[in-house]
């Protein structure tokens, strides 16, 4: 399934085929105005709003265990502006990737820890991962961010959202 600028009629019945639980991308605008693209699953079923006094859908797309209330999972569907939502395979917890800190499903929330395979730093020149820790994320303050493996509470790297590229893998619940 996916779902591309429709009617507002046309939108609600798309909406009703999906399932909490789904893994989905999703398009649209996020709280600010501002697009916002959102890999996760369903947290819980679309809600109507309304966004500058006409009706919209709000979409809550994130990782397992994400409360929908917070509003770095939310995605608000307008009719008549560019929106995207679809269906997709779950991410694949033995590959790996290499990416900044912003681009984990998670992150950025202030209520949740997210839980990864980390595998190091990602020098210029690497071309794997140089460890397998199940770690965990944690936000310190003012953007920065600590690694620490979930066994012992080892700290593991320091790392901000968008500079500090690493190795990481899905771990799925």
């Amino acid at each position: 399934m996916s779902i591309e600028s429709t009617t507002m009629g046309d939108l609600d019945q798309e909406l009703a085929d999906l399932k909490v639980g789904e893994h989905i991308t999703a398009t649209g605008m996020d709280t600010r105005g501002w697009e916002v693209t959102r890999v996760g699953y369903l947290l819980a079923e679309p809600k109507q709003a309304t966004y500058n006094k006409q009706p919209v859908w709000r979409l809550f797309v994130g990782p397992k265990g994400l409360s929908p209330e917070e509003k770095s999972c939310w995605v608000t569907l307008v009719p008549g502006k560019e929106y995207k939502v679809a269906r997709i395979e779950e991410p694949d917890p033995n590959q790996w990737h290499t990416s900044s800190l912003g681009s984990i499903p998670g992150v950025r929330a202030a209520s949740y820890t997210p839980t990864i395979r980390f595998g190091g730093k990602a020098a210029a020149r690497s071309t794997s991962p140089e460890q397998d820790v199940l770690a965990t994320v944690h936000h310190v303050d003012g953007g920065k961010y600590e690694i620490r493996s979930e066994e012992g509470d080892e700290l593991l790297a320091g790392a901000t959202l968008g500079g500090t590229k690493i190795w990481w893998r899905y771990v799925l619940n």
